[in-house]
């Protein structure tokens, strides 16, 4: 019997046993034959790291080859994710209180960074989970020795090259050439595209820093390259075991601007000594503004200067004041530092980072006048063309309420000329035609073509058609972000104004509104970069062209001159040289240009008509025209309430000598009248670009940034501000323009 027991239970333990096998025989089959792939792919998946080998980003040079961008070599600390596991959602508890907390101590010390920082940095989802995280930027080599002298102490602590962007002739250009800074986050309240998956779809880095403003932003794509890859073999502890595939990376393509520094230096040194000098001067003020608000001086905040070739659309020079240095925005400045130099909530004329340039929408005055002679005489709306004159009695009344004598109970029907503070009356300037009244700038002249425009026309945009051959309301297309379009006023514009609420609920486009745009004021928004392009329709015989900063791009790595700051382009290889671009071409017949090229020309010439002096002659006195004979306009664009401190000057000029082909501009806020402020500095400008100044001051290299300072960039001055030449003692109803 005990037997029998014994042969059923080895009996019952050999079938237990086979099925036992069996299951495991099964199990390696399906393991080896059904699931191989699957445990293949985890194997190698958890037997090997790739580390993205990023690529040094494009240099970026001046027209004459100075490096205005370059790169710097730099330490990384870094650690390593799978030593460190983070402890990281919004309900672990703080800091202190942590698993880890010891070891942010520890590092505390020699990466002089507080441990909650340190912590916070590696928590932060803008790294990616598989990539080492980046602790600590730009240390110094003898802080990186001591760390890896010490790796048992610091487990999972490595220190890597990379480059940093730097700056050498900074601030200069700062707007043109923009700044970098980490990627976008997304903001689902006000972004349109989702910027993080625009730029991780491209094969970025969450951490990576990439161009947000300028040309940096611009040709991020030009400049970044193609980041490369090291793939490596690790143990079960992640310990590196091989280097399995290494794959360099393309770096970035270096860009050549059509800025020439030596130029754009004295444009920011002219800019900012006239705004300098315009706050001392006390406003040309009436005796009814005397009486209620006292004696004030010009504000004189802010200002923008451009210079274009006219030929071929190429920016030589764009400045806007008030400026700033981009080397503060490299991501290591202190947040309190940066609050400090940029503080959010501050009156718009005093953002540095604003490029008024190709960002501000301006009255422009007068200025908009040349623009509007245009118009009417392609319109046919001035019968015998440069024949027709106008009887300029000083004052014009709108057409409507000369049908309508009622009306003028009900809205403001006369308009007038500039006041003669002499006479006691507005300025008359006789018989006058389309010449004449650009040479002494008649408002009335003026008015009575906005009026007709839309009275004959049965209020058809026909003005603000021919208007809009010069680019207004439209972006110019400039390479460089953040352009704004601007407004030309009409009826539908005015509509979509009242719903946005822009403008008052019972606000629309009427004679009013026409005659203020045909003298450039009203709703009309206009940036210089704008207006700068539109006279070089005039000034190139009628090619409106697409204004642009770049003049080349070249393949990476274009060796350094012997000259320090300055790169070899006889040695750089040419990938792509910017052609220009015709945006549109406009009739510019002899019947319509000559009178309008001859109005500007007597802008800058000392002549008069009818005993009234030209706009800008007395500035021009001493300027060699004969050398460098100029055609330009003055304006004065009324600023907030019609008080004269808030007038802002505006003057644009022209050679008409193709060998000095430019186009310059100038827009000071709340500076004066269009003579005194704006026009000095377009004729500092043309000294400068046609060679006449007597030296100008040599373009050096950055100074270190100086941590303790408190504006956002050192003031500027011009070494010798004689083309300057202000006059202050007298100023006429002239000098408004």
């Amino acid at each position: 019997m005990a037997g029998d027991r014994r042969n059923r239970r080895l009996a019952a333990l050999g079938i237990v046993a086979a099925l036992m096998f069996t299951g495991i025989g099964v199990r390696v089959w399906f393991l080896q034959v059904v699931d191989a792939s699957t445990l293949r792919k985890r194997v190698e998946f958890s037997a090997r790291r790739t580390v993205t080998l990023l690529p040094r980003r494009g240099r970026i040079f001046d027209i004459k080859g100075r490096v205005m961008a370059d790169n710097s070599r730099i330490l990384v600390v870094t650690l390593d994710r799978s030593i460190v596991p983070p402890d990281c959602s919004p309900d672990a508890p703080k800091s202190r209180e942590r698993r880890y907390t010891r070891f942010w101590n520890l590092l505390s010390g020699p990466l002089n960074t507080p441990p909650d920082d340190l912590e916070a940095r590696f928590c932060s989802n803008k790294y990616v989970p598989q990539e080492p995280v980046p602790l600590k930027t730009s240390v110094t080599e003898e802080e990186a020795l001591y760390l890896l002298e010490r790796r048992e102490q610091y487990p999972g602590i490595d220190v890597v090259e990379t480059w940093k962007r730097q700056y050498p002739f900074a601030p200069l250009a700062s707007h043109v050439l923009g700044y970098m800074g980490s990627i976008p986050a997304d903001n689902p309240n006000t972004k349109k595209v989702n910027e993080t998956k625009v730029y991780t779809e491209k094969g970025y880095l969450l951490s990576e820093r990439v161009g947000v403003a300028g040309v940096e932003k611009t040709y991020e794509d030009v400049l970044r390259g193609s980041p490369g890859k090291r793939v490596y073999e690790v143990d079960a502890n992640g310990r590196v075991l091989r280097i399995v595939e290494e794959v360099p990376p393309t770096n970035g393509q270096d860009v050549q601007l059509s800025v020439d520094l030596a130029i754009q230096q004295f444009a920011e040194q002219a800019l900012e000594t006239e705004l300098r000098y315009r706050r001392s001067v006390n406003a040309v003020q009436s005796a009814a503004e005397l009486k209620q608000f006292g004696r004030k001086k010009y504000p004189a905040t802010a200002g923008s200067v451009v210079v274009q070739n006219y030929q071929t659309g190429a920016i030589v020079a764009m400045a806007s004041y008030p400026t700033f240095d981009n080397r503060w925005l490299d991501g290591s400045v202190p947040a309190g530092k940066f609050q400090q130099l940029f503080p959010a909530n501050i009156p718009p004329d005093q953002a540095a980072l604003t490029n008024r340039a190709i960002q501000g929408g301006y009255n422009v005055g007068s200025s908009f006048k040349a623009f509007t002679a245009y118009a009417a005489l392609q319109a046919g709306l001035l019968p015998g063309g440069a024949n027709f004159k106008w009887q300029d009695n000083g004052t014009y009344k709108i057409i409507a309420c000369q049908r309508d004598r009622s009306r003028e109970l009900r809205q403001k029907c006369v308009f007038r000329n500039a006041w003669n503070a002499a006479l006691g009356r507005p300025t008359s300037y006789g018989l006058i035609g389309v010449t004449e009244a650009l040479t002494v700038s008649s408002d009335t002249f003026f008015y009575q073509i906005g009026d007709e425009f839309l009275e004959l026309t049965g209020g058809q945009p026909i003005f603000q058609n021919e208007l809009r051959q010069f680019g207004f309301g439209q972006r110019t297309g400039i390479d460089l972000p953040y352009e704004r379009s601007g407004i030309l006023p009409d009826r539908q514009v005015m509509a979509e104004l009242r719903k946005k609420k822009v403008i008052n609920p019972d606000e629309t486009f009427t004679s009013g509104q026409s005659i203020l745009l045909a003298v450039g004021q009203g709703v009309l928004a206009v940036s210089p970069m704008q207006l700068v392009n539109a006279y070089a329709v005039f000034a190139n015989g009628g090619s409106r062209l697409q204004p642009s900063v770049l003049n080349a791009i070249y393949a990476p790595g274009t060796p350094d001159s012997a000259t320090p700051g300055y790169a070899d382009m006889l040695q750089a290889e040419l990938v792509l040289a910017r052609v220009p671009k015709v945006v549109q071409t406009l009739d510019m017949r002899p019947e319509l240009r000559d009178p309008i090229i001859e109005g500007l020309s007597n802008v800058v010439r000392r002549v008069s008509f009818n005993g009234h002096a030209s706009t800008a002659g007395r500035v021009f006195t001493r300027f060699p025209l004969d050398r460098v004979p100029l055609a330009g306009k003055t304006g004065t664009a009324q600023g907030a309430g019609n008080r004269s401190e808030n007038d802002s000057s505006v003057f644009v000029a022209f050679s008409k000598d193709p060998k000095i082909p430019y186009v310059i501009g100038a827009y000071l806020e709340r500076s004066g009248y269009g003579a005194v402020a704006a026009a000095p500095v377009v004729k500092c400008m043309f000294y400068a670009v046609s060679g006449l100044y007597p030296r100008l001051d040599p373009v050096r290299q950055a100074d270190p940034l100086d941590l303790a300072a408190v504006v956002p960039a050192p003031p500027k001055t011009l070494p010798n501000a004689n083309c300057l030449d202000n006059y202050t003692t007298i100023v006429t109803a002239s000098d408004r323009g």
